[in-house]
């Protein structure tokens, strides 16, 4: 009776591991196919750097944004949701980004554009990115 117990629970267990590999293999699919829709969209001029979390548009902010978009026509973006396609087009959207540009491409420019809004004399620049 114990042996027949096992066998259930094991093939009920198999039941839920083939359905939970179905459900990746059909999310790996969807992310590839945004991953794929964020480099053709980079490759046709598209270039948004997404940050995760709100941003409080200040002075700075708006500052940081049109600096950004003329000297590297990136636009910045910003999302507190995190779901798939967040996770999938927008990670490799910057992806592309950091490829052009180098991995610190938003740490160096905002670093520029601080400097830059500080001797401009507008607001205040103590604000830090997300």
């Amino acid at each position: 009776m114990l042996f027949l117990l096992l066998i259930l629970c094991e093939a009920n267990s198999c039941t839920r591991s083939s359905r939970f590999d179905a459900d990746a293999e059909a999310y790996g699919k969807r992310c590839d196919s945004l991953r794929q829709r964020a480099e053709a969209d980079y490759r046709g001029g598209k270039r948004i750097y997404w940050r995760d979390g709100t941003i409080e548009l200040d002075e700075f902010e708006m500052f940081y944004s049109k600096y950004m978009e003329e000297k590297y026509g990136i636009s910045p973006g910003a999302s507190c949701v995190i779901d798939e396609f967040h996770m999938c087009y927008n990670w490799a959207m910057n992806d592309e980004i950091e490829s052009e540009f180098g991995d610190s491409i938003m740490e160096i420019s905002y670093r520029e554009a601080k400097v830059l809004f500080a001797h401009s004399g507008q607001g205040d620049s103590t604000s830090a990115p997300q």
